[in-house]
């Protein structure tokens, strides 16, 4: 089943697929097809870039290497981590939905979640500061939740640079809701 809302709310989930491989899968469409390219291409020309003392014969210092070590592993780390989904266990549907706004709302500004029904919830909040924009998605499957955030650009396409930070900001959530909301 994809996302059952026919709000205009860009890049629009496959519920399924996302469940089944514990990642968000968006549905495909030409302008996601185009913004993941250019995401892709925009990864690989700085993976490239920061490769550039190694692949043309110059000696790189100790210091510049591990530097470039160390950004390609976060660069990698972003692209792997960034639709990754954070499993958190709960109650019931009703209850989840209910306490995982108040955990969410400790580490983050969420207002109103556009989308709210038995499958899903999703907060959109469009560009501020200077131009980054968050879309929250929690994704329910049973007494089950999946939190994702990702941060959008100017375009409100995911960013490919925020894929850590957002894991971790996840993990915090649903480590604050397992302790203060969630006992067996």
């Amino acid at each position: 089943m994809d996302n059952p809302v026919t709000e205009d709310f860009s890049p629009q989930i496959n519920y399924e697929k996302s469940i089944q491989k514990h990642r968000l899968i968006y549905k495909i469409t030409p302008v996601r097809v185009f913004c993941e390219a250019v995401n892709w291409l925009m990864f690989s020309l700085f993976i490239f870039i920061s490769l550039q003392p190694l692949l043309f014969g110059r000696t790189a210092s100790t210091g510049v290497v591990i530097l470039i070590i160390l950004f390609n592993t976060w660069m990698l780390s972003n692209a792997i981590l960034n639709y990754s989904l954070v499993k958190i266990p709960g109650k019931t549907i009703d209850e989840n939905k209910t306490v995982i706004r108040f955990a969410i709302n400790e580490f983050l500004t969420v207002k109103d979640f556009k989308v709210d029904n038995e499958i899903m919830m999703r907060s959109f909040k469009p560009n501020g500061r200077p131009f980054w924009g968050k879309i929250v998605t929690i994704l329910f499957d049973g007494t089950e939740m999946y939190l994702n955030i990702t941060t959008t650009g100017k375009t409100d396409n995911p960013t490919m640079i925020h894929g850590l930070r957002n894991y971790i900001r996840a993990k915090r959530i649903a480590r604050y809701y397992r302790k203060h909301y969630f006992s067996n």
